[in-house]
């Protein structure tokens, strides 16, 4: 009679959830869990509930425990790798996916997440492996194919990137990300007119995207268009002085003369792309031992 009331109660708290009613589900799941307090799969939509209801961190010490448990499905081991990549911490749901893809292959969203997990730790041919395969059961997905390309992009393939991003922008043209990292890309390789017109098609898209202001300038002054310069140099300067994230600092070189300013840009733009790690301390060496020099760059050309 008990296992009926318990399953009764797991079913409703189910619909519940489907009905958008997170707290009527709480309160059935307490409930159940007063019957049985194992119970994985009541422990589970509690979480749900929780989430639901915007206590995200309960619903992530819920899932902890049950996916803790090897009878876990496949929806426990997603849905929390999915809370933990949300909160940039991959590492720990690398596991997860990978448990959940043993389970359930191919499915998209593992293969698509486990794709991003894998990138965020630079391990780039596995991240690469996993958005293939989640290429193959969704090739219509414009984030999928936008990640495809920034992928390429770590692995300076520039050419494949750009192909990526033309494929999300066939599928979505407001696709402003796409458009952004495709008008950097023809920048890069000196095709500023087509640079150009994709990020002011990204500007017309989003208002107030990060350091787009920059690379416009530094694209029309490669292109000979002055009729903004004033103006550009003007806004760009107050908003690095107002803290906004307006230019790449290398671009402001070419605006501006005042290092105060150019200190400023740096800052925003290093606190805004880079995470303070902890400082590592060296080990101390035996001084007897040969001293091993290391040259670090973004890249090696003639000017290195």
């Amino acid at each position: 009679m008990m296992d009926a009331q318990i399953q009764g109660g797991l079913n409703s708290a189910v619909n519940s959830l489907r009905n958008n009613d997170p707290l009527k589900a709480k309160e059935i799941i307490q409930s159940v869990l007063s019957l049985d307090g194992s119970n994985l799969m009541a422990k589970e939509l509690l979480a749900y509930a929780e989430a639901h209801l915007g206590n995200l961190d309960r619903a992530m010490v819920l899932l902890d425990d049950v996916t803790r448990h090897p009878d876990a499905t496949v929806s426990a081991l997603y849905e929390y790798g999915a809370l933990l990549l949300a909160k940039s911490s991959p590492e720990q749901a690398i596991p997860l996916f990978e448990r959940a893809r043993i389970i359930s292959p191919l499915v998209f969203e593992i293969e698509h997440d486990l794709g991003s997990a894998y990138a965020l730790i630079g391990q780039k041919e596995s991240s690469l492996r996993a958005f293939k395969n989640a290429l193959e059961i969704n090739p219509q997905s414009p984030e999928l194919l936008y990640n495809l390309g920034r992928l390429h992009d770590d692995l300076y393939q520039e050419k494949e990137a750009n192909f990526f991003y033309e494929k999300a922008l066939e599928l979505d043209l407001d696709f402003s990300p796409a458009w952004i990292n495709l008008g950097l890309n023809m920048n890069y390789v000196g095709r500023y007119k087509e640079g150009l017109k994709c990020l002011e098609r990204a500007k017309e898209i989003e208002a107030g995207i990060d350091f787009i202001a920059g690379d416009i300038a530094h694209a029309e002054m490669h292109l000979g268009i002055w009729k903004n310069f004033k103006n550009n140099v003007k806004n760009i300067s107050q908003a690095v002085l107002d803290k906004q994230k307006s230019t790449h600092p290398f671009h402001l070189l070419g605006l501006v003369d005042d290092p105060q300013i150019q200190r400023k840009a740096a800052e925003i733009y290093t606190n805004t792309k880079y995470s303070k790690g902890e400082v590592q301390v060296a080990p101390k060496k035996n001084r007897k031992q040969k001293i091993k020099v290391a040259y670090i760059s973004a890249d090696f050309w003639n000017h290195a």
